[in-house]
Parts: structure tokens; sequence; C-alpha cells
């Protein structure tokens, strides 16, 4: 500590703000948000009633993590200035200064640097902005800014470097059965190249019982529990291990705050059709003189669903725009569903009338039933033939599809709890655990009936003469059903402090997620949907008044999965502390950990009851990861040196060592098959049959990833920034199993003049060989280069501006080289088979050298997994912010950007990539495919308080995109693109007295309709669009 002498030499130097000293020491409600020091040490001092003097110029780019609660104002402080570079000193008088803490490179992990009032489990180093690395970090102000409802959809709009396009609520994102699973995908090379951390920890995937490990899930994660989260978008293996080619996003929660908050928050559309209700209970207190902490969160959250029938304009308003452009829409989409039946020819020729109905030929293929319409032997043709060329597009009255009760946003319910406890129990011993629970549930409907049925012309109902493909509404034939996604997670450790300021820490944590999937009740018989095709029961009449009667399978089940489990169980030892290598910037800090995880995906059983019935178990398989990791940072100069053009310059090291083993098998094995219905609804006996053969096989490899990176300030105004990192990617563990066989092929050998290799089958051209997958594939790997600049012009107090390259190359990825053995004289296939023959000469094997080459005929050919292609990502991400007085309060705005100037991907051996870059297929936005991205997204906000009352503006923008990779001319879009779409949402925030705050926010304030998508069927919306249009949301919190 300095002594009085500062405080009375920097009046002369230092800004002096505060009031008058309170007698003694005593507890004061703090609320103070992330954001500015500057800012928050003038809140610090008006709540306080304390002085403290620093210098301007210093604090001006410094930012805090803020601080909420009741506690001493020292306390505090010292939360306020944790990971801020400054430490107080304090004065007999109550007077506090801030000192700058030397320039020393931070490579200890958070959880050692807490102090007794400033804690945290988190087992990584902490991230901040300025780092020498691209860090993103979003604070519990960010997000409580933003009004979003849940995170996934927080990262979603908010997180510009996440390319993923929906979020888990939407119905239009895809698969059903992955409703409510979260989706990052950071820079769009797929969700799967992104790590997902909390506290510094992975987190077993979700367990889809599709013999995969999948993305950890984080919708399950209150918002109110998060300090925190931390980005890095480029490959981040030489520090948070495999998975992280893309980047990694660190979640660290609240723990450095006193007191408790119990938040009631209440959201809505302006039209009340999506109530979503929430609860947050979050306390921390420090015990026994700072020896104890203890920290609890509690949520419960529940949101209706949006239904179609809310936002049938949208739907109404992108079926007009694309018929307009487009009226022979359905040719290429399909029989449209409606409120009574539509029908079309099933050869698309114009329909004819059978001769006892006068044989007329129509003029369109298509037509629909009459509202009140009878059917055939009541009404007559007539009615049929006034329809034709007519579609019935009002809206089915039913709660699957496009139904008025059909779900747009999937209804959601969450529960959560977690408490954590870490004693100090001498100088050197310090124990700390923590234990984790939180169930989601996602609901929606489903039908048991068939969605079309082809009506045979000699069909009693059908006058036609030609067959009817004849979409039906789904009346009374809906069921509901809901999935639960559970997750549990503990952690157990101890600190030890050792000699030369060095520092242990043991960590043990286990997690487990179990998904519980849809049981669905079974559907119609083989027999029913027969009977109705050939009119047993008519369905060209309108059946609203007089549902079908339906006949289901006699069983418990149509479909059903048993619960599927992923447990993660993690094992490490870190040692921290200074290195004996004193530089002109500070100590040299080091940290070493050695780490050992196992995660063990759970085997399955699954069962269908349909036209194909059958059940798969899908076996148990697991992957162990152990590492070593170093990383050391080298403050070579610090700004108190004062060297020319030298203000700052800080090397930092890191490398991490892993050697993997992946255990995978078949991804599924068939227990019992049939035709409409399973042999038996015991579906547990013999499952898997005895003796199968499960396809086991073993990946093991070893890697190991550098880090390196530079920060340079020539001048306090400047900060040059640039890294090289790499990462690496192992197979799914049901891509391990390689499997012997004959293949069929019309590829030609090079070598041999082109002539087509194999032999003649009775079914064409043969080899033998081996498909599947392969335990000895390379894993995949990238390399990334980042270059950037971070200016803080001393002319212009509160002023940072940053832009950052990043440039990621993937390289020796995963392709199945099945497909090119099936040339057909196709150019591109055949070059392709050549690529593959170049690159692994060891996969063939030749007879001897004949007809005058030198080489032999190919004999046999091993096609399974290889590395055969790679991709790139480039992209500049853009941050300003800036903070000042005005009004006589304090004005904060902050912007940021994200330009990605390539996204390409190569699909084909020996081809030229293709371009994603600012595109977003169909496959891309439903989840079915890894690669797309807009070419500009961003967002900008600016917040005005004073006193107890802030209020601030949000812009969130998206650029167009393309909806096909060759960016051509949509018909029924009238355009190549989707228009660009910016949304506006405002807020406020009142602190009344008792320690009671009032947030009030309207997201879309203009009412902003997305987009139209002619692809997104069925709605026709973008889905960066949000159907819920304008909501609002209001927050209530009391402090205690």
């Amino acid at each position: 500590m300095r002594s009085a002498a500062l405080l009375a030499t920097a009046l002369t130097t230092m800004v002096c703000i505060g009031a008058p000293m309170p007698a003694a020491a005593q507890e004061v409600r703090f609320s103070i948000p992330a954001g500015s020091l500057k800012t928050a040490l003038r809140r610090w001092t008006q709540q306080s009633g304390r002085d403290i003097l620093y210098r301007d110029d210093e604090v001006r780019n410094a930012r805090t993590r803020g601080v909420v609660g009741p506690m001493t104002a020292e306390t505090a402080l010292g939360i306020l200035l944790a990971d801020s570079g400054f430490a107080p000193t304090f004065h007999e008088s109550g007077a506090v200064a801030l000192v700058r803490q030397d320039t020393e490179g931070n490579a200890t992990p958070e959880i050692l640097v807490t102090g007794k009032h400033d804690w945290a489990l988190n087992t990584g180093i902490a991230r901040s902005r300025d780092d020498s690395q691209p860090f993103i970090v979003l604070s519990q102000e960010d997000i409580r800014r933003s009004g979003a409802p849940d995170l996934d959809t927080f990262l979603r709009n908010q997180l510009n470097v996440n390319a993923g396009p929906t979020a888990g609520d939407q119905a239009t994102a895809g698969d059903p059965a992955r409703r409510g699973i979260s989706r990052i995908n950071l820079r769009g090379l797929g969700a799967r190249e992104t790590l997902i951390l909390i506290d510094g920890r992975r987190q077993p995937g979700v367990n889809l019982g599709n013999g995969q490990i999948n993305q950890p899930q984080i919708t399950g994660i209150p918002l109110a529990s998060i300090e925190r989260i931390e980005v890095l978008a480029s490959s981040a293996s030489g520090i948070y291990g495999s998975g992280a080619t893309g980047g990694v996003i660190n979640i660290v929660l609240r723990r450095g705050y006193q007191g408790g908050e119990l938040t009631l928050n209440y959201a809505d559309t302006s039209d009340f059709a999506q109530g979503d209700g929430r609860i947050d209970l979050t306390a921390a207190r420090t015990l026994e003189g700072g020896r104890t902490n203890v920290s609890l969160t509690a949520s419960w959250r529940k949101q209706r669903p949006l239904l179609y029938r809310d936002r049938d304009d949208l739907r109404t308003r992108g079926r007009t725009f694309a018929l307009a452009n487009d009226p022979a829409l359905y040719d290429e989409i399909g029989t449209p569903a409606g409120a009574t039946p539509n029908f079309r020819s099933t050869d698309n020729s114009p329909l004819q009338l059978k001769p006892e109905f006068g044989g007329a030929v129509l003029g369109s293929s298509y037509g629909s039933v009459p509202n009140g319409y009878r059917g055939l032997a009541v009404d007559g043709a007539n009615g049929l033939v006034q329809s034709i060329g007519r579609y019935n597009l009002d809206q089915p009255d039913s709660a699957v599809g496009e139904g008025a009760r059909a779900p747009l946003l999937y209804g959601a319910e969450n529960l959560s709890g977690m408490l954590a406890v870490r004693r100090e129990f001498n100088p050197w011993l310090t124990l700390y655990v923590e234990g984790a629970a939180s169930r989601a549930w996602s609901s929606t409907f489903y039908t048991r009936a068939p969605g079309t049925i082809t009506l045979a012309a000699s069909a009693p109902n059908n006058p036609f003469v030609q067959d009817l493909n004849v979409s039906l509404p789904q009346l009374g034939a809906e069921a509901s059903a809901r999935n639960r996604n559970d997750q549990l997670r503990g952690v157990f450790g101890a600190i030890v402090k050792l000699p030369y300021q060095w520092q242990a820490l043991g960590d043990l944590s286990w997690s487990r997620s179990r998904f519980v999937a849809d049981h669905s009740l079974p559907g119609t018989t083989l027999a029913f949907n027969g009977g109705l095709a050939q009119g047993e029961q008519d369905i060209l009449r309108d059946m609203r008044g007089d549902p079908l009667r339906y006949d289901f399978v006699n069983s418990s089940f149509g479909s059903f999965t048993t619960p599927a489990t992923s447990t993660i169980t993690t094992a490490s030892l870190r040692l921290a502390g200074p290195l004996p290598l004193k530089l002109p910037g500070g100590a040299t800090q080091m940290t070493v950990n050695l780490e050992r995880s196992r995660e063990v995906s759970g085997a399955t059983i699954s069962a269908m009851n349909g036209f194909i019935a059958r059940s798969l178990y899908t076996p148990e398989r697991t992957q162990t990861i152990t590492a070593l990791y170093g990383e050391v940072a080298f403050p070579i100069v610090g700004d108190a040196n004062t060297l020319p053009l030298v203000h700052l310059l800080e090397l930092r090291l890191s490398a991490r060592y892993e050697r993997y083993e992946g255990a995978g098998a078949f991804q599924s094995i068939t227990c019992q098959m049939g035709f409409g219905q399973l042999p038996s609804d015991d579906v547990f006996t013999d499952c898997p049959p005895a003796g199968t053969d499960f396809g086991r096989a073993t990946t093991r490899n070893a890697h190991t990833d550098p880090s390196v990176s530079l920060r340079w300030a020539p001048i306090p105004d400047v900060t040059f920034r640039g890294s090289y990192t790499t990462g690496y990617l192992p197979p799914q563990l049901d891509q391990l199993t390689r499997i012997a066989g004959v293949l069929g092929t019309t590829a030609r050998d090079p070598l041999r003049g082109g002539e087509v290799i194999g032999r003649p089958g009775p079914d064409g051209q043969e080899i033998d060989g081996f498909y599947g997958g392969n335990p000895d594939v390379q894993p995949e790997s990238s390399t990334t280069y980042s270059l950037g600049m971070i200016v803080t012009p001393r002319f212009l107090s509160g002023l940072r501006f940053s832009a950052d390259w990043t440039r990621i190359r993937k390289h020796d990825n995963y392709y199945d080289p099945t497909g090119i053995l099936f040339t057909f004289d196709d150019p591109v296939y055949q070059r392709a088979f050549e690529v593959f023959l170049a690159r692994h000469p060891d996969r063939v094997t030749r007879g001897a050298p004949s007809d005058g080459f030198a080489v032999g005929p190919i004999t046999s050919v091993d096609v399974s997994l290889a590395n055969l292609v790679g991709s790139q990502a480039e992209a500049v991400d853009f941050a300003l912010d800036y903070s000042d007085k005005l009004f006589g309060g304090t004005i904060d705005l902050s912007s940021s950007a994200t330009w990605v100037r390539d996204l390409s991907v190569q699909r084909f051996p020996g081809e030229a990539a293709e371009d994603y870059t600012g595109v977003n297929t169909p496959e891309f936005r439903q989840g079915y495919a890894d690669n797309g991205s807009l070419r500009w997204r961003g967002n900008a906000s600016v917040r005005w308080s004073r006193g107890p009352v802030a209020v601030s503006w949000q812009g969130r923008y998206f650029d167009g995109y393309y909806l096909n990779l060759d960016r051509a001319f949509v018909t029924r879009q009238a355009s190549a693109k989707v228009d660009a779409q910016f949304f506006n949402d405002i807020g406020a925030t009142y602190s009344f007295p008792h320690a009671v705050t009032l947030r009030a926010g309207v997201n879309n304030l203009l009412g902003k309709k997305p987009a139209i998508d002619t692809y997104a069927y069925p709605i026709l919306s973008s889905s960066y669009g949000d159907p819920r249009l304008t909501s609002f949301y209001l927050t209530v919190t009391k402090a205690f």
C-alpha cells in the first residue's frame, strides 16, 4: 500500500470525486452495472458517500464487472476493481486512492486469484476484450438489457460471430425431435466445431440416441446466474483442447456479490399471445469474516407457445407474395394443406372427369374441396369442378403443421437450482463444492394420421380419371408430446498455497445430461390408409363437421426412445504462480494443468410403429482425453517503463498436448422389423439380439496444439495484437467402424489408361473393399491467424475502438469416399476419385503389372472415411464504445459488428471450395447442414443514466442473404436474396428506495415483420426475425 503522502500529492494530478465520509463502516446497498470503470467509480462514490482519488487518463478505458448487493464500501470497491489492473489504498481520513498494479501477465486461473469477497469457480484464466487474442466478453448487464427470454436466443441475437440462424424454440428450425435444443455455430463452420464450457469445465453433449456426442445444452442455464460469457471465435485447442477448431464459449457463473436478489419477470407479445413468466433467486454471502463464501441460484420459467393462428398474417403475407411471383409454386413444394382437402393429379396432367360425369378435360391439374361440400355421392361433381384451379389456403383448424393451433414457437418450461460453498480452512488450504441441477421441457403437437393420401382413380368418391394426391386437414388426429432434458452437475476441489507464491488446484467434476425424447401414440394402420386410398371413407369432402373415423395401430406407442444419457467425469491438477523471471513489465506468470476426462454416451433402445416398423439398439460409446496444458504470460514491457514506441509489450505462449481415445460402434442395430406394426410391443427382450456384432472400433491419436499471441502498444492510445493458434477435431463415435463388402463401381483407373476398375458382376462392375467408418482416420485440424488493433485516444476520453481480422483454415476434413466409386463418367466424380488415389495410395490393392502398364489392376479399394477436403472462414470483428457525461448523467454508447469476408467449404476432393459467404440454404436454416453465414451482422446501443433512472435503445442488424450457393435468381422470391433486417428495442430502469428496481422494455418497437424468405416453409419468413413481432418485458427486482 502507498503512504498518505500519495494522497496529498495526488490532489494536484488526480480527479477527486466524493462526499463526506460516514462516521463508521457500515453496509450499503450497491447497484453498479458492468461497464466503464470510470462510470462505476462515480456510482460507487454516490452510493457509498466516500471520497476516491484516481488518474482520469489511467481509468478512462478500464472496465469493471459491476457489483450488486449489501456490503461495506471497501468490499464493493474490491469487487469493482477485480481484474481491472487497479488496487485501492486507504488513508486514515477515509479517503481512497487507486493505484495501478504491476502490469503482470495474467496466466492464473480465476478461481485462484479472487479475494475473500470476490470469488469464482472458473478454472479458466479470466479473459478480457483487451487480451492478446480477440476475446468477446458479454456481461450480465448485456443480458439484462437484451430482454432475451433464454441464453440460446440471447446468443443468436447478440453474438455476431454466432452464425446459427435459429433458436431451439422455433418450429421452423427443422427436426421437431430436436426442439428446445440449442445449437451454437461460431463462424459458420458447424456446431460441432464450437466448444462450450461452464466455468472452464467441459460439459456432456446431449445424447439424442443417434450414436453421436452432440453439443452441450445451454437453454436450461438461468440468465440471472451468469456473470459473463467469454467467446473466442478462432481455433483454441492450444488452450481448451479438442473440439475448439471454430472457437470456444466459456459461460462464467456469478459468485462475486453479496446479498440476494429476487426477480420477477413477465414478457409477452403486444397482443398478449405468448406469455412468458420467470422467477429468479440469486443470493451470496460471506461468513466467518470472509473465510466462508456461499452462493445460491434458483430459477423457474414457463413460456406459452406462440400459435400459427396468432401470426396468420405472416403466413398469408408470405404465400401471397410467393404465389404472385411464381403461380406454379405448389408444383415444386407439393399439395398444400388447407381448411378443406386440396388435391392434384399425381402426374400433374390436367384433370379429366370420368365419362359418367361428362368426361370433360378441365383447365388445371389441381383443385380443392369447397366449403360445406359433402362429397360426390351427396353433392355430385359440380362443386369440385367449380373449384378447379384454386387451392383452399385458409388455415386448417388443427394443432399440427401450419394449423391454427400448431406452435410457431414451442412452449417451454425450465427449472434449475445451484448451490456453491467455498471455505478457507487455514492460510494454505481452501475447499469448495458445487451442486447444480436443471430440467427443461419443450412441448408440441403431432398428428397420428397421414398428411396426404393418393386416392386411386378407381375409388368411387373420385370423379376424375387420374390418381389424386390429396392433402388432409388433421382433424381429430392430434396428440401432444413433451421432451425433457435434465442436467446434473457436481464439482469438488481444493486450493493449496505453495511456497514461492505458487498455488495448486485439484478439481474433480462430474456432469450428466439425460434427454427424454417424445413418446408418441401409434398412427393409423396400413389397412386404414389403404382403405382411404380406395375410397372406403370419403376424403374429398369438407370434414370439419364429420371427421374421419380413424383406426389406429393397436400398440402402446407410435415411437419412443429410452432416456439417453451422456456423462463426463474430469479430474485435473493445476499449478500456477510466478516464474523466477522478472521482466521490465512485471513478473512472468505460468499455469500448468494435467487433466483427464472421460465421456460416456449411454446405450438406447428406440422403436417405431409405422409403414416400416422397427426397433433399434444404439450401443454405448466413450471418449477419453488425457491432456497436459501450460500457459505463460511474459510482460516484457509495462506502461511504467516509458520506452520510445513501446508503451506495453506482452507475449503469451500456451500449448496443449492431448491423447485422445474414442471407442465407437455401429450407429444402430436392428432388433425387430416389420410393416405397419412391430411383431411385439416388448422391444426390450432380446434387444440387442444375442451374439450381435456391435461393430466396436477404437481410434487413438495424440495432438499438440500451440497458441502464440502478442500485444504491443507503441503509445498509450493504440494497441496492436496478433495470434497464431491451432485446433483439432476427432471423428464422431459412429464414424469408426470399417465394414468389408463387395462394392459397385464405375470409376476409372488413371494409371491404366482409364479402364474401369473391378470385375463384371450380376449388377454391373463390382470390386472388393471396405466402406463406412475408419478408426485410423486422422483428426481434422485447423490453423488460425488473427491481427487486430485497439484505439483508446487520450484526446477523447472514454472512447474505445477495436478491429480484429481472423482467418481459420481447416485441413483434413472428413469425407465419405463411397460415392466417388460411382463416377458415371462425370468428370467431377472421376477427378475426386483420382484425388483420393493420389492422397491415399495405400487404400488400394493392385495385382501384378499387366497389359503393358507399369501397375497392375486395382483388385480392392478401401473407401472408408478419409481426410480429403478442407474449409476456410475469414472475418473482421469491430467494436466501438464511448462513455461520457451528458445532461447531468452518464451516456454509454456501444456497438459491434462482424463482416465475413470468406466462408468457403470444399465438398468434393479436387474441386474448388464452394462459397458460403452470405448464403443461408434451407438445409442450413433447418439445422441439417453446418455451413452458412451473413455477410454483415451488428448491434448498437445507447444508454443514458442519472441517479435512479436509466433509459436505453438498441438496434440489431441482420444482413440480407442468398438462398442458394449459386446465388441464382429465385422466381418465388423475385430476387436471389432475402432482404436485410433491422430491429429497434428500447428499455428503461428505475431504482426505487428499499432496494427495489423496475426494468421495462419493448423489443422490436416498430413491429417490423421478419423479411420474407420463400424457402422458409411454411411461414415463409426469415428465421432471423422474431415472429413475436413487438414484445415487451417487465422485471421487478428486490435486493436484500
